[in-house]
């Protein structure tokens, strides 16, 4: 392959990157939806809930959620379901912090994928367009299954499609 088709001086393809951009935004957006929710868990406006959670790392935050959903949430499945999407919004935000900070080590044409090497665990993990898609619309079923919570919209009852 020529240079050109390659971010330069990584091995991500060109091709991927519409793909990372949007699973970025997305996740992004989805960790300022977990704020809200926080918020709306412990029943404070937004602007005292920027504040409790300015300065927390998401790791922080999906823990806090845990944490608080026993003490704060009296319906059972309810709380079961939120404690689900803070352990589900951990999974997703571990793949975002992968793919930004671990080191690019390999490339695969064959299969379009790449993988990078996290140097602490020498664990490595793959990214594909489809598992950047897969997990795009992972960060959208939490950003509305959050929200449907907030607004106690009846599909949040709908256990059949829960992340």
């Amino acid at each position: 392959m020529a240079e050109t088709e390659y971010l330069p001086a990584t091995l991500i393809p060109l091709s991927m990157v519409p793909a990372i951009g949007e699973f970025v935004c997305y996740f992004g957006a989805t960790d300022a939806e977990l704020n809200r929710l926080i918020w709306h868990v412990i029943g404070v406006e937004p602007d005292a809930g920027r504040e409790i959670t300015a300065d927390s790392p998401y790791q922080v935050r999906a823990a806090l959620l845990e944490r608080l959903a026993p003490v704060r949430i009296k319906d059972d499945k309810d709380r079961g379901k939120i404690i689900k999407l803070a352990q589900r919004f951990m999974d997703v935000a571990s793949y975002r912090h992968r793919l930004l900070h671990d080191e690019s080590y390999y490339l695969s044409p064959s299969t379009d994928t790449f993988g990078v090497l996290r140097a602490k665990t020498k664990t490595f993990t793959e990214f594909s367009e489809k598992t950047l898609s897969d997990k795009t619309t992972l960060c959208i079923r939490l950003m509305s299954r959050m929200q449907q919570y907030q607004i106690r919209n009846p599909a949040w009852n709908d256990d059949a499609q829960f992340p």
